[in-house]
């Protein structure tokens, strides 16, 4: 599901996984406020954080929540 998003979406957004067993993970995960994993986190065009939750999600959340960010 996550390729497939990162396909349609990749060109409007930066999309990556981070895991938080690493460090540069674990740094991100703290920087912005995500305790737990899985979680998603979208970060607008400024570098603030327009939303953080844990998950996991649907197909179709996900795909909201992307298309969301798109439009920012």
């Amino acid at each position: 599901m996550w390729d497939e998003l990162v396909a349609q979406y990749g060109n409007q957004l930066d999309m990556v996984v981070v895991d938080r067993d690493s460090p540069e993970g674990r740094a991100f995960s703290v920087a912005h406020g995500i305790g737990y994993q899985p979680g998603f986190v979208v970060i607008d065009p400024q570098g603030e954080v327009y939303y953080a939750a844990l998950g996991p999600y649907t197909g179709e959340e996900l795909t909201q929540l992307i298309e969301e960010a798109a439009a920012l």
